[in-house]
């Protein structure tokens, strides 16, 4: 049996094991880990049924004298009085009434009031993020109990104030962690798929970025209550925590420490607090456990299983024939630029980027990573992070997108422009279910039916082929392979009709046959669905078999563009005959593979003029000046590069 993990699970089902689910299968195969947490649990739940019927199991009044002073274990008193003749084990019994319920408080204060400012400065950003992130780096300038004696001493020994004491020390803990998981949430493809189709933020907020940050704030908070218990303990030992002759297992040690010879009166308290501590610490491991995000994709046999169920679709036997000229584009950008908000101020990223998509064409983009291909897109449907700018003009189906108010762009993602990420398994929402997520997003977006969106999601789920529609509509994203999350994936794209499909090297992390499937596929849906599709890759064979124009961008310009076919075969750039010459030719020897030297352009850092220049073995001093224009070779043709003319004719 393969060894596989799956991301954290929906809260319904944190605390019930489904037979044969994989968590159940992973919990089997670890019995030492199961033996270790149930005797946690045993201990804790021993001691929540001591706290509750205390009155019941305690043999004397804790606060009354039940014997001689200093009395030694006896039969009498099984573990002995203390200084005043109090019974210990009365006194320990009834002091677990006061220590858990006062660690389960500070703990769940501290959640609420950290999580909750975690949560406000990673989703708002900017200067609440960097106010609420300073007073918390303050907190943490101070070590946690010197912090909280200083507290407790200023308003007095008491229950109320030890517990405010130690809230106010632990609560940035739980900012940070939930900080730093929503931030890796917000820039997630799935929170951008969310808002392309329809979710507003602060529904996302609440749908997406909070459950997903509740793992870690729950681990947290379950190691840390054995942590509370121990800081409580401390300052009742030092005198600052709930008043005599309140049964609390800190004073108790306190009491016996001044005279050693009497172990009994300090020892016992002592072991209650270990076993206490020990017991939710095993309890935080076992959480930890149980909900950890950080998965292992789905099986080499279930990936195996999905092609034997599918397969991949016919090949293209055709060549790829563009449409008819339109007059006017369905997507034309015009002197696009992008800037970042950068240390030092904006950072330009895209320079006056010029780019088209006709109506029922497929459109490739090509070049290295970082090249500004996927800034592009996210341009597009204007999910750049805070403080970006924009500048120039994109035309969709005759309307100016860069004039979009917030409605405005609501109502262009998921109906008019639509993206399929590079990660499938980031893209869906993990922690709900497929049909969840393809149904909600057609209520909220076109207002149907709940019957009427299961019946849709059934049809896209049909349409991309994936096996048992409906029963695939109860599964979550992760008990599908990659191919199958791709295809769902593409299904979530297209269930508002879009016009336009921008795909962000959708095939990347895909095995060889099943990505010939998922290139058949959006060909089909092409087709079938009078769509046009952006395609973004850094494989030029993917390039020639599905596109029918294609651009070559390199440090956020267009080097080249022009029809598929001839910007291959024929490349005019130096930099897209580097790339050409940089692709692998398969097992054959008679091609040496060239790579490309130096390194590709630190946003910044451009040279004054062209940015291939320092890597081109062409560059001549014209080169150096500055940019090159990109001009028109032909009627569906242009370039951006001095020397190129003259090479063609040295040629």
């Amino acid at each position: 049996m393969t060894n596989k993990r799956i991301p954290a699970m929906p809260a319904r089902r944190w605390f019930g094991l489904r037979p044969g689910s994989p968590r159940a299968e992973r919990r089997r195969r670890r019995p030492h880990g199961r033996a270790v947490t149930a005797a946690a649990i045993a201990i804790l739940a021993a001691w929540a049924v001591v706290a509750i019927a205390a009155p019941l199991l305690a043999p004397h009044d804790p606060l009354q004298q039940a014997g001689p002073y200093y009395t030694p274990p006896s039969s009498a008193h099984w573990l002995g009085t203390d200084q005043l003749g109090r019974d210990i084990l009365s006194r320990i019994i009834y002091g677990a009434r006061l220590s858990l319920p006062l660690a389960v408080i500070i703990v769940a204060l501290a959640l609420l009031l950290g999580g909750g400012i975690g949560l406000i400065a990673g989703y708002l950003g900017k200067w609440a993020d960097e106010s609420l992130m300073r007073l918390t780096d303050l907190v943490f300038a101070f070590p946690p109990i010197i912090l909280a004696m200083v507290v407790t001493a200023a308003f007095g020994p008491s229950a109320r104030n030890a517990v405010l004491a130690l809230v106010l020390v632990s609560w940035p803990t739980y900012a940070r962690v939930v900080r730093s998981a929503v931030l890796s949430i917000r820039g997630s493809d799935f929170l951008h798929a969310s808002r392309l189709l329809g979710v507003g933020p602060w529904r996302a907020l609440v749908r997406d970025v909070l459950p997903n940050s509740v793992g870690p704030s729950v681990v947290l908070a379950s190691l840390e209550l054995g942590n509370a218990v121990l800081m409580l303990a401390s300052l009742s030992f030092l005198g600052l925590g709930p008043r005599p002759p309140a049964p609390e297992w800190g004073a108790m040690i306190a009491a016996g420490a001044s005279d050693l010879s009497k172990w009994w009166v300090s020892i016992v308290p002592g072991i209650a607090i270990l076993t206490t501590v020990l017991a939710f610490n095993l309890l935080g491991d076992a959480v930890r456990d149980w909900l950890d995000p950080t998965a292992a994709r789905a099986s080499a046999d279930r990936r195996h299983r999905d092609r034997r169920k599918v397969g991949p679709p016919p090949a293209r036997t055709q060549p790829v024939t563009a449409p008819e000229p339109q007059a006017a584009p369905l997507l034309d950008i015009r002197g696009l630029s992008v800037a970042l908000p950068g240390p030092a101020g904006p950072l330009p990223v895209i320079k006056n980027l010029d780019l088209r998509v006709d109506a029922g064409e497929i459109v490739g983009i090509a070049g290295e990573s970082g090249s500004g291909k996927s800034l592009t897109a996210l341009t597009l449907l204007n999910l750049l992070p805070p403080g970006a700018r924009v500048n120039g003009s994109i035309m969709f189906q005759g309307k100016e997108l860069t004039e979009l108010d917030a409605r405005g762009w609501q109502r262009v993602r998921g109906s008019g422009i639509a993206m399929v990420f590079q990660e499938s398994a980031a893209a869906l929402h993990p922690m709900l279910t497929v049909g969840l997520q393809l149904t909600e997003h057609l209520r909220a977006a076109q207002g149907m039916s709940k019957a009427a969106a299961r019946a849709r999601a059934v049809e896209l789920l049909d349409q991309v082929r994936i096996p048992q529609p409906r029963r695939a509509l109860r599964a979550y994203p992760h008990q599908f392979s990659g191919g199958m999350r791709q295809r769902i994936a593409i299904a979530s794209a297209l269930a508002c009709r879009p016009r336009l499909l921008i795909a962000d090297e959708p095939t990347t992390a895909l095995d060889v046959t099943v990505q010939a499937g998922i290139l058949a596929l959006l060909d089909e849906l092409r087709r079938d669905n009078d769509l046009s599709v952006l395609f973004i890759t850094h494989d030029l064979g993917v390039l020639s078999s599905l596109t029918q124009r294609a651009y070559v961008f390199y440090a956020g310009r267009v080097m080249e563009s022009g029809g598929t076919a001839e910007v291959l075969t024929q490349p005019a750039h130096p930099y897209t005959s580097a790339l050409l010459g940089a692709r692998p030719h398969g097992l054959s020897t008679e091609r040496t593979l060239r790579a490309i030297p130096g390194a590709p352009v630190v946003p910044g850092q451009e040279p004054p003029g062209c940015p291939f220049e320092p890597r081109c073995a062409y560059a001549r001093d014209e080169c150096r000046t500055g940019p090159p224009p990109v001009e028109a070779t032909s009627t569906d043709r242009t370039l951006a590069c001095v020397v190129a003319p003259d090479l063609a004719a040295a040629r």
